[in-house]
């Protein structure tokens, strides 16, 4: 999972310090509420591991690029309408944290269960 965030900066001494790319993996563990025959509710908690691209500008107004790594706490919510079939139409809000920063990602998505 590639993200490309743009931020504000944010100060560190006389530098000011953006993330301008974030990429990882994560690793979820799901809950699920029915809310209906149809309707479920879908609750996230886990964790991400990712790598990420700074630029920094100094006092003499100099651009840097830096590289860091971590691991940080991932969660989300969203809701899942299914169909008969085993498909189900998903939909949901992902926020990562990448540092400091936080990155949120809402997607929507088609879904296929075997029965």
């Amino acid at each position: 999972m590639t993200f490309r965030a743009s931020r504000r900066p944010r100060s560190s001494g006389n530098r000011k310090a953006s993330v301008t790319l974030a990429s990882g993996f994560d690793f979820n563990v799901a809950g699920r509420y029915p809310l209906g025959k149809r309707f479920e509710m879908v609750a996230q908690l886990g964790a991400f591991a990712w790598n990420a691209d700074y630029t920094l500008r100094n006092s003499g107004g100099d651009f840097l690029k830096r590289e860091d790594s971590g691991f940080d706490l991932t969660y989300g919510a969203g809701l899942e309408y299914g169909f008969d079939s085993g498909l189900a139409f998903t939909g949901g809000w992902t926020r990562y944290r990448v540092e400091n920063e936080s990155i949120d990602f809402l997607g929507v998505g088609l879904q296929y269960r075997w029965h």
